[in-house]
C-alpha cells in the first residue's frame, strides 16, 4: 500500500518484500524451536523489540539469518536488503533505499497500530 500510495515503480516487488521481510523468524522457530521459545516467552514479558531480544537470547537476529538465508537462495538484492535491514537501517545501496524504507515503515506503522501479532512478538 505505501508503494501504491507513492507511486513507486514495481509496487509488487515492494509487496514481496513486505512479505518476506520476517522469514528469519520462521527459520529460528523452525530450527531452533526451543531456544526460540524462550525468546517469545521473554516477549510476552519484556516490552523490548524482538530482534534485540533474539541477540540476547541466540547471538543472531531474524533480520540477519532471513538476509543471510534470501542471499543464500539467491533471491535478488532488490529483497534481500528490506529483509536484512528492516530493524536498522545500515549502509544500504541508494537503489535500494526506497523499497527498504517503505518496508521499515510498514513494520514499525503495523507495530503502532498494534495489529497482527505485532504486539506478542515485535
Amino acid at each position: 500500500m505505501i508503494a501504491k500510495t507513492l507511486r513507486l515503480a514495481d509496487h509488487e516487488t515492494y509487496f514481496v518484500a513486505g512479505l518476506f521481510h520476517d522469514l528469519g523468524k520462521i527459520m529460528l522457530d523452525t530450527y531452533f524451536h526451543d531456544r526460540y521459545a524462550e525468546v517469545c516467552q521473554c516477549l510476552e514479558r519484556d516490552a523490548r523489540p524482538s530482534y534485540l531480544v533474539e541477540r540476547d537470547l541466540m547471538d543472531i537476529d531474524h533480520a540477519e539469518v532471513g538476509g543471510l538465508l534470501s542471499a543464500r537462495w539467491k533471491f535478488p538484492e532488490i529483497l534481500v536488503m528490506p529483509i536484512s535491514c528492516h530493524h536498522s537501517l545500515k549502509p544500504i545501496k541508494k537503489q535500494f533505499l526506497p523499497i527498504t524504507l517503505a518496508v521499515y515503515l510498514a513494520n514499525f506503522l503495523i507495530k503502532k497500530a498494534d495489529l497482527g501479532l505485532a504486539s506478542a512478538v515485535t
